[in-house]
């Protein structure tokens, strides 16, 4: 019997600590600043699930709306939604300004892991096998979707000025046998223009033990 689509998945949160580590074992993306977001897909119907399981979908018609195109039947999504500046920072002030406002059809939803895929229960597979599946279900996405990408190596030296998350590539961030202990230190750098920028990195090392709970 195929698994069932789950209701809602408590999703991994970061503990703070001194530094990110090193190695080529480690998978690096940018570090979102906006809400931490879930979207269960089941047969057309949506729902947009907080980090405490609330539904917020009638907040964010717009992100629902493109997560039903997608061409599957079920998926359960993890991602961060978002406010963009131009420049293709993202603001926590301005998702929280478009939400108070009802103006949340300029938001953008980054996806970073898949826990589920028309019927089959993926979170147990290592990170980097679950990424793989996503560019193919997010090509042709509407606007408001967008994957996030990784890069391996260079967690101590991130390029640019954005945020990183780091992660093991057989690392999950939701429920299964072989999670991990996912952590985030912060450091900062300074541009060639004398700009400070403050990064917050997560990463992630396996424990073979089963994880109950966030």
């Amino acid at each position: 019997m195929r698994p069932g689509l789950p209701e809602w998945i408590p999703p991994q949160l970061t503990e703070l600590v001194d530094a990110a580590p090193e190695g080529d074992q480690w998978l690096h993306e940018i570090k979102f600043d906006g809400y931490r977001m879930h979207a269960r897909l089941d047969r057309g119907d949506v729902k947009l699930l907080t980090r405490t399981g609330l539904d917020w979908t009638h907040k964010y018609p717009a992100i629902a709306t493109a997560v039903s195109s997608l061409g599957a039947q079920q998926a359960y999504l993890d991602g961060e939604l978002c406010g963009v500046f131009p420049d293709g920072i993202t603001s926590f002030g301005t998702i929280q300004a478009a939400s108070d406002a009802g103006n949340a059809a300029g938001l953008v939803y980054f996806i970073f892991d898949l826990l589920h895929l028309d019927g089959e229960d993926i979170s147990p597979l290592p990170l980097i096998e679950r990424k793989a599946r996503l560019p193919e279900l997010l090509s042709g996405a509407a606007p408001p979707l967008h994957y996030s990408d990784y890069h391996r190596g260079e967690g101590t030296s991130p390029p640019g000025k954005y945020p990183q998350l780091i992660n093991a590539p057989g690392s999950e961030t939701g429920p299964g046998p072989q999670l991990v202990t996912w952590g985030k230190s912060t450091i900062l750098s300074v541009d060639a223009h004398g700009f400070k920028f403050e990064y917050t990195l997560n990463w992630a090392k396996h424990v073979p033990f089963d994880w109950v709970g966030p």
